[in-house]
C-alpha cells in the first residue's frame, strides 16, 4: 500500500499545472518517497532493487520540477541578478 501513495503523490506533483499548489504537491510526494525508502531498507527481497530504482528516478525528477518551477518564480527583472536565464 504505501508504494501506491508514493506513486500517486508523485503524479499529482508531476501534473499539477498551479504553481501555488506545486510546492506543496512536491513536498508531500517526497515525503511519501523517503518513506517508501525507510520501508525498503528493510526488505531483502527480489523486487526491492526495481522499486528502490523507481524510487530514485521518482526523487531525481521532483528535483527537477523544483529547479524548473524555481527558476519559473523568479521574477524576470530578478533573473539577470541571480545568474537565472530564462
Amino acid at each position: 500500500m504505501p508504494d501506491v501513495l508514493w506513486k500517486e503523490l508523485y503524479q499529482a506533483a508531476m501534473l499539477e499545472l498551479d504553481l501555488g499548489k506545486l510546492p506543496g504537491r512536491i513536498e508531500a510526494a517526497q515525503a511519501a518517497i523517503r518513506e517508501a525508502v525507510e520501508d525498503l531498507a528493510g526488505d531483502h527481497s527480489g523486487r526491492v532493487r526495481e522499486e528502490m530504482q523507481a524510487l530514485l528516478d521518482a526523487q531525481s525528477n521532483l528535483r527537477i520540477l523544483q529547479r524548473a518551477e524555481f527558476q519559473t518564480s523568479v521574477p524576470v527583472a530578478n533573473r539577470d541578478r541571480q545568474g537565472v536565464t530564462p
